[in-house]
């Protein structure tokens, strides 16, 4: 298919199945090329479980110096590497991108991608932390400590601020 949605709930299930990774790539560069925005792309990476990035790596590079630097591409190719805990790899991609918007949302996504790279596990203790205030516990130091440096690390990711307004309370 040639339509952005059905290419997208292609690659999806193509990883669901496990797929023929060199089938699933030539989908993805499909997707790749459809995806303006890089918003379906970003989604099936973050779907992206054992498996060898380097065709999407390459995919992304050729797209790059075919069009040029794209904020969406940038993205995406650091995701790639955060897929890999690559954090180290992924991180000039993600300044590059942050140094070419001044979008809140953007901004955000971006300094949330910076976070991961600098600590892996950030989401999940992010998660956790989330549920513990929402169930209205309170946090120790060292986890309020941990909200604090997000909060200051990424001034747009609006959550980071509220869930420590959370802890406060």
């Amino acid at each position: 298919p040639d339509d952005t949605r059905a290419l997208y709930s292609q690659l999806l299930l193509m990883l669901i199945v496990r797929a023929d990774e060199k089938r699933m790539w030539m989908v993805f560069g499909r997707l790749l090329i459809r995806d303006s925005g890089g918003e379906y792309i970003r989604d099936v990476i973050e779907n992206m479980y054992d498996i060898n990035i380097q065709p999407g790596i390459y995919g992304i590079e050729a797209l790059i110096k075919a069009q040029g630097e794209r904020i969406d591409l940038l993205i995406n190719l650091a995701a790639l590497h955060l897929a890999q805990e690559a954090g180290d790899e992924a991180k000039p991609y993600l300044e590059k991108a942050k140094a070419m918007t001044d979008v809140t949302e953007k901004l955000a996504e971006i300094e949330r991608l910076l976070l991961v790279a600098d600590d892996a596990e950030f989401e999940q203790r992010f998660g956790e932390l989330e549920a513990v205030i929402n169930a209205g516990n309170s946090l120790d130091a060292d986890d309020v400590e941990f909200l604090e440096n997000a909060s200051e690390s990424a001034p747009h990711l609006i959550d980071a601020h509220l869930l420590l307004a959370g802890a406060y309370y």
